[in-house]
């Protein structure tokens, strides 16, 4: 059995899960962990030191990875360069539009 959940990871009771077509990404704790689909194997970590991440989504295309944080942040990011795209301030509620997100 592999585990999924990198060891030391922090937990909520209400974890978010993100799946795109090649990749799945985990947010628990103050990281989001992106794996491959096909293998289970951890691709990258984007830390989020300052907040607990309470949503993630990811593309469909799986490029691009928005994270939503208890502070509360939106960040999106470009996940093959490992860039920040936009950040800002979200809402309680949260709908993304206009970036290509499901």
């Amino acid at each position: 059995t592999q585990k999924i959940i990198p060891a030391g990871a922090c937990t909520l009771s209400t974890q978010t899960i993100a799946v795109s077509q090649q990749n799945f990404a985990f947010a628990g704790d103050t990281n989001v962990y992106l794996y491959d689909l096909k293998t289970c194997s951890l691709l990258k970590v984007f830390p989020f030191t300052e907040a607990v991440v309470t949503n993630i989504q990811l593309s469909a295309d799986g490029k691009r990875l928005s994270c939503a944080t208890m502070l509360p942040t939106l960040e999106v990011w470009d996940i093959q360069n490992e860039r920040m795209l936009a950040t800002g301030c979200a809402p309680p509620v949260l709908v993304v539009k206009g970036l290509g997100m499901k």
